[in-house]
């Protein structure tokens, strides 16, 4: 599964190093960017712990630390403004 990075919508404390670089993307369509391969194969780790593990003790990936998920470690965008 491709997941597009949307910085408003995953914890704030969520990193990989696809975060870090700009790839252009041939397969993304006009006006769109594509940081993700097609398939998953993106490691994660969080900022506070750095592992692959957040602070609650559970796994760090960009389906588990988005906005709707129930992280009690959860830093959303609007808690950094």
């Amino acid at each position: 599964m491709a997941f597009k990075y949307e910085p408003e919508k995953v914890c704030q404390k969520l990193r990989c190093k696809e975060m870090l670089i700009h790839v252009d993307n041939p397969d993304a369509g006009e006006g769109e960017e594509s940081l993700f391969d097609p398939y998953d194969a993106v490691s994660f780790w969080c900022e506070c712990t750095h592992k692959g593990r957040g602070p609650d003790g559970e796994r760090v990936h960009i389906e588990c630390c988005s906005v709707g998920t129930s992280r009690r470690c959860f830093v959303g965008i609007d808690s950094l403004v």
